[in-house]
């Protein structure tokens, strides 16, 4: 996991990643695109392209840095990447159903193993 250390200097400065659960930022990266920056999945069963470390398509990307309030950030930026999924896993994990890894995390579970304890 060589990603692993840009990884953890973007928690460390990220804001909204304090508070996120790092375990899962990392399994979800980990599984979409092995913490490979230029990650392209150009046979997303939805249609489209997703792409990056935390493989955001491009519309999604644009909707969720809206509702994260960080206008600026650039769907091919990692950074922005990794900082957009800390926010979705901190503030907004109704949205996490958009990561096909995070689907299949959830198999399995009971529905107690989403309560925050």
């Amino acid at each position: 996991m060589r990603w692993l250390m840009p990884i953890t200097l973007t928690l460390a400065l990220s804001s909204a990643a304090q508070a996120a659960d790092i375990d899962l930022f990392i399994r979800i990266i980990e599984c979409e695109s092995g913490g490979r920056h230029d990650a392209k999945n150009e046979r997303e069963p939805r249609g489209g392209i997703s792409f990056g470390i935390a493989q955001f398509q491009k519309p999604t990307f644009e909707e969720f840095k809206k509702k994260a309030g960080h206008p600026e950030y650039k769907w091919e930026n990692p950074i922005h990447q990794m900082k957009l999924l800390a926010w979705v896993i901190k503030d907004r994990p109704d949205l996490l159903p958009h990561w096909v890894c995070w689907r299949k995390m959830q198999k399995g579970k009971s529905k107690n193993d989403n309560i925050k304890k």
